[in-house]
């Protein structure tokens, strides 16, 4: 059982900032700590996904019974999710086709909140786009680094919706991880 839980692929599905840990009243704060520590590892990971020896060797931890207590409880909050050894490649369409008529039908969009993802072969919590920043994608921009320079250049525009440009500036960070969280999974649409 440890052998096949340490060798378990996990797959981020939220940004760190946007997941609340809750632990047991009993428990030390150490394990807040290492969950928010386990998060962003997986978030500056290329494709978001590791096991629990891979974290272990990248954060150069050896108490990897802590590091799976940790990525149980950030998967019981919905910020990993188990992934198998790669995408499962026959759902990969069907996934996409699923999930680009979610995004499309706007009766069932207010209803479902997960999206299709052959990575984890489940629904994961769905990306909910932004309409000004993905009209900023559509002219131009071209990926969410140039993003926030349009933004930034069109500061006026966006800003009415945001009470500070450090708001504003905090949700596009966020928003970019969480396309890129997207992407990772193949739940990313269109």
């Amino acid at each position: 059982r440890t052998r096949l839980l340490a060798e378990q692929r996990f797959a981020l599905t939220r940004h760190p900032d946007a997941v609340d840990i809750i632990v047991d009243d009993g428990s030390d704060d150490t394990v807040a700590a290492l969950c928010s520590e386990v998060l962003v590892a997986f978030a500056n990971l290329p494709d978001g996904i590791a096991s629990v020896d891979n974290l272990s060797e990248r954060l150069k931890r050896s108490d990897p019974d802590r590091i799976l207590t940790a990525i149980l409880l950030s998967a019981g909050a919905g910020a990993l999710h188990p992934a198998g050894t790669g995408p499962v490649k026959i759902c990969d369409k069907r996934a996409l086709a699923l999930n680009n008529f979610l995004v499309i039908d706007h009766t069932a969009n207010e209803k479902i909140t997960v999206a299709a993802s052959p990575i984890a072969g489940a629904g994961v919590p769905r990306f909910e786009l932004v309409s000004e920043f993905e009209a900023a994608l559509d002219q131009g921009a071209g990926n969410p680094d140039k993003l926030i320079e349009i933004v930034m250049t069109n500061l006026p525009h966006f800003a009415g919706k945001y009470s500070t440009a450090l708001e504003l500036l905090n949700k596009l960070v966020i928003y970019k991880m969480q396309r890129k969280i997207s992407k990772n999974l193949g739940t990313d649409t269109i």
